[in-house]
């Protein structure tokens, strides 16, 4: 491991600490329950930017590889605590309106850590209708034409700057697997629209 990854590692293991904590902080107490997640968005957003930081610095393929595992071990970890907001199963429900919705506390949870780290956009998240948001946060252009599996954010970063450390051109991909195509019809709405 990277020397300067160990900040970003210790974020995410607090991150974890508060998760848990959350999960176990009763129903009936919404503003410690409110209290920790304000805590995890706020830990994930400064792990976000440690490992900007880290990417940053790296320079070797291995390095940028370094990062970006952990990265992804952030990632899924957010992921799986915004899939229990939505789902609302055990510590990750409510009473009542005592809280904001699953669907809105997981969405937070995603905008803040996830997507900033490569979150791909998936149809249930259109159903969220977040696509703007998603866009933000993934740092794609409001023009992006997004897809099932588009990526954008430190994952999409790290990628180009790793093709770039081995030598290779990189790839513009919409998800894992799935090569991007260029079609200059798509852009060009102007002469589309005159004929």
């Amino acid at each position: 491991m990277i020397t300067g990854l160990l900040p970003c590692t210790q974020q995410r293991e607090y991150i974890d600490r508060v998760w848990t904590d959350y999960k176990a902080t009763s129903y009936s107490d919404p503003v410690a329950r409110d209290n920790k997640r304000n805590n995890i968005l706020a830990a994930g957003a400064e792990m976000v930017r440690c490992f900007r930081a880290q990417l940053e610095l790296a320079t070797t393929p291995a390095q940028i590889r370094a990062v970006m595992a952990e990265m992804e071990k952030a990632r899924s970890q957010s992921f799986d605590r915004a899939q229990c907001m939505f789902a609302g199963t055990s510590g990750c429900g409510r009473f009542g309106l005592n809280e904001e919705h699953g669907n809105d506390r997981g969405w937070y949870e995603l905008q803040a850590i996830a997507v900033p780290l490569g979150e791909p956009w998936a149809p249930g998240y259109a159903a969220l209708q977040r696509l703007g948001e998603f866009k933000s946060a993934a740092g794609l252009p409001d023009n992006f034409p997004v897809v099932t599996g588009t990526y954008g954010g430190l994952k999409k970063t790290a990628e180009a700057k790793l093709a770039t450390a081995e030598g290779r051109a990189p790839l513009l991909r919409a998800g894992v697997g799935t090569l991007v195509t260029f079609n200059p019809a798509q852009f060009n709405i102007g002469r589309t629209l005159r004929g």
